[in-house]
């Protein structure tokens, strides 16, 4: 976990919440790095995440980013440049910093919004 800010998401189907969490994103932050939280494995691309065996994903705004986090850990300096995903039974988990970015909280507004519409779970059916 990086700060005291989560928010719990209920959906109706966690894999393709969070994999619509990767790719919004990924749209936010074009230069993101994505880290398995469990193994620490880096990819480039969140399409090369095998959602079926990782279900903790953390998403930094870049390479450097990550970087800059791994060795500082959660603090003022890496504030609103990572997001830590967590998929549930029943829910996604988003875990930001104590204090959250506008950028950041502007992602989980996005995302609560769209993953409680009916539009997303109407395409995947």
């Amino acid at each position: 976990m990086i700060g005291g800010t989560d928010f719990v998401i209920p959906v109706r189907n966690p894999m393709v919440a969070m994999e619509f969490a990767l790719r919004l994103a990924a749209r936010m932050w074009p230069s993101a790095f994505f880290e398995d939280a469990n193994t620490g494995e880096g990819f480039y691309r969140h399409d090369e995440i095998s959602l079926a065996t990782c279900n903790e994903i953390l998403v930094s705004k870049n390479r450097r980013a990550a970087e800059e986090f791994d060795r500082l850990g959660s603090c003022p300096e890496t504030d609103g440049t990572l997001i830590h995903l967590i998929g549930g039974r029943e829910s996604i988990t988003v875990c930001l910093d104590d204090r959250p970015s506008t950028q950041t909280l502007e992602f989980v507004t996005e995302l609560k919004k769209r993953l409680n519409g009916d539009v997303l779970f109407a395409a995947v059916v």
